[in-house]
């Protein structure tokens, strides 16, 4: 207890606190994350001032004389500023309660897929894995009925492209015109082979990986939130607030929307199935898709079964944790000009290339593989709008939040 230390010490502690809010207020960051820990601060700093009143009697000489001494200004007008400041009651936020409509797409593909998809889902437990990882809030039966749904659907339209292809000719000079064709057999099976194949397997594989595709992107965005959760829990577990708070507390806030979601999942393991806090934290650490995020909940649940200082942990972890996002972000802005470069490269120099050889090969006329140079550029455009739709959305995975 306070009043049992040396009025000197007590003195020192309350110096380093008044430093603390100082260098608190040189930070860049701020929002509630700046509020809780300056409020956190304030409310240690009013229970000093409390006790060196109590210990004086109330008299403002006696404490004159040691805060002089200690370098710092606690009068009585600054404990009822202190005071005043701190009882100052915030309006608490409304609760939002979220509702979720089944999505129609999800119940026709469960309505097509359910018995197929759900036999999968038992065989493949790494779908279960990927989904939790990407948040998707899906059974992963109903994710496996969507991948069929899509491929279906890719292979109906497959095979309405190849039927154009085949009995529409395309012309565009001097004038677009389209008008029927008499294709041989070859060029029907080719078409029919080859648009179906095509379609299915871009389908398939977008929609099989995006679970991992999500996941990804979400380690960035987690990462990138990390180093300044680290700092908040730190401030919080300070104050003395017990470990289960702290991720409510941190759950309820709105700056770290990617890192609220694991944390909700602690919360939700100990408040509804009845998980006990180390426990809830080491099985949300399985399905956390940040390798950061899993070392720092196995690092709290380590700490708090052995009884170390939760506090010195999220420290220095947080320390490495920022280290590494100013480190980030350096190399995220030398790598950007490989980026452009490979961009130029493959999406801008090429397709000038290939322009210029088909409009060298179309008045010669011929066809290659049963198709004539108008349909090879329309392919040629249909892939390089889709690479440059994949690359845009690379660019968004890989690189640090704002």
């Amino acid at each position: 207890p306070l009043k049992m230390m040396p009025i000197k010490q007590i003195l020192n502690t309350a110096n380093k606190l008044v430093k603390e809010l100082e260098s608190l207020g040189k930070n860049k960051v701020k929002g509630k994350l700046y509020e809780d820990a300056k409020k956190t601060l304030l409310i240690r700093l009013s229970g000093i001032a409390d006790t060196l009143v109590s210990i004086s009697g109330g008299k403002t000489k006696e404490i004159s004389k040691k805060k002089v001494a200690a370098g710092i200004d606690l009068t009585e007008r600054t404990i009822k500023e202190l005071r005043k400041r701190i009882k100052t009651k915030v309006p608490k936020p409304e609760q939002e309660i979220e509702i979720r409509k089944p999505n129609p797409y999800v119940v026709f593909a469960n309505l097509l897929f359910h018995g197929l998809a759900r036999k999968l889902a038992e065989k493949n437990k790494d779908i279960s894995l990927d989904v939790k990882k990407a948040n998707l809030n899906i059974l992963p039966s109903s994710f496996i009925a969507i991948v069929l749904l899509n491929t279906l659907l890719a292979l109906i339209l497959g095979l309405f492209i190849a039927v154009l292809f085949s009995f529409l000719s395309f012309k565009f000079t001097p004038l677009p015109t389209i008008h029927f064709a008499s294709p041989s057999l070859l060029k029907i099976v080719f078409n029919i082979f080859l648009f179906p194949l095509f379609f299915v397997l871009i389908t398939f594989v977008f929609s099989y990986y995006y679970p991992r595709l999500e996941a990804l992107s979400r380690v960035n965005k987690i990462d990138d939130e990390l180093p300044f959760v680290a700092m908040h829990m730190s401030a919080i577990v300070s104050s003395g607030v017990e470990p289960t708070r702290v991720f409510k507390l941190i759950s309820e806030t709105k700056e770290y929307k990617n890192f609220n979601v694991e944390t909700k999942r602690i919360v939700n393991k100990i408040n509804f199935y009845g998980y006990d806090l180390l426990t809830a934290i080491k099985e949300t650490a399985k399905t956390t898709p940040s390798d950061k995020s899993r070392d720092l909940f196995n690092g709290i649940a380590s700490v708090i079964a052995t009884g170390g200082d939760l506090k010195d942990y999220l420290e220095k972890k947080a320390s490495s944790l920022m280290l590494d996002y100013k480190l980030k972000r350096k190399k995220f802005v030398s790598v950007a000009g490989v980026y452009a470069d490979i961009y130029t490269g493959l999406l801008i120099t090429a397709p000038i290339i290939f322009g210029v050889i088909l409009s060298m090969i179309a008045p010669l006329g011929g066809n290659i593989f049963g198709m004539n140079a108008e349909s090879i550029a329309i392919i040629g455009l249909i892939i390089i709008i889709m690479f440059n739709i994949g690359f845009i959305i690379f660019l968004n995975t890989v690189q640090p939040a704002e």
